[in-house]
């Protein structure tokens, strides 16, 4: 789920900066960015996520649980949280996406 704040700075994060934005980029009157964005918006304690129940994967997964911040270990999420956690989601996928083009170009199939 994502905030629309969080859209808007993740459309624009990777746009070329101009001479004044480059001397600006340590002003505190700078945008912020897309990780800044992200910790702020999801650390209001008001906010509560639900997981997808994934009943046909596991029968561990066949309800949704509650996500609340108060209760998530490690408690509130930091700017170098974000970018970890993005970092490795990007690992994952790259190495699963690769895996799924080998599956389908070896001619394999469930059958």
């Amino acid at each position: 789920m994502f905030t629309d704040a969080a859209v808007k700075a993740l459309k624009c994060r990777d746009a070329a900066w101009t001479r004044e934005q480059l001397d600006g980029q340590n002003s505190s009157e700078r945008p912020l960015t897309y990780y800044e964005v992200v910790s702020r918006d999801y650390n209001e304690e008001s906010l509560v996520f639900y997981t997808e129940a994934l009943a046909d994967l596991h029968h561990c997964f066949r309800d949704s649980i509650k996500l609340v911040l108060g209760e998530m270990p490690g408690g509130k999420i930091t700017i170098e949280d974000c970018k970890k956690k993005i970092a490795q989601a990007k690992t994952i996928l790259q190495v699963v996406s690769m895996n799924a083009t080998s599956w389908q170009l070896s001619d394999n199939s469930f059958c």
